[in-house]
C-alpha cells in the first residue's frame, strides 16, 4: 500500500468520524464531572500537546500546538461546560 493510499484512507475515516466526535464533545460538555489533562508529544518534529477530556464512558483526545486556554477554546469542550472539572491544577 502506498503512502498516498494510506493518507486517503485516514482522511476518509476522519471525515466519516466527524459526526461521532461532535456527539462525544457535546456529551462531555453536559457531564457533571469532567477529567482533563494534557501531555506533550512531537508531531513532525514539533512540540505539541495531546489534550484529553474524559468521563467514565467517554474520552476525547485532541492535539494542539498550545497548552493553555487558546487550545482549550479551539477544542471547544470547555466553552459550554458548567460541571466540576478535575485536573492537576495547572491554571489554563
Amino acid at each position: 500500500m502506498s503512502e498516498g493510499t494510506l493518507q486517503t484512507l485516514v482522511q476518509r475515516c476522519a471525515a466519516r468520524l466527524e459526526p461521532v466526535e461532535a456527539q462525544i464533545k457535546a456529551a462531555l460538555t453536559q457531564a457533571e464531572v469532567l477529567h482533563q489533562d494534557e501531555t506533550g508529544l512531537y508531531v513532525a518534529g514539533q512540540r505539541q500537546w495531546m489534550h484529553v477530556s474524559a468521563t467514565e464512558q467517554l474520552t476525547h483526545y485532541a492535539v494542539h500546538a498550545k497548552r493553555g486556554s487558546e487550545a482549550l477554546d479551539a477544542i471547544g469542550i470547555l466553552t459550554d461546560f458548567h460541571g466540576v472539572s478535575v485536573h492537576d491544577g495547572w491554571r489554563s
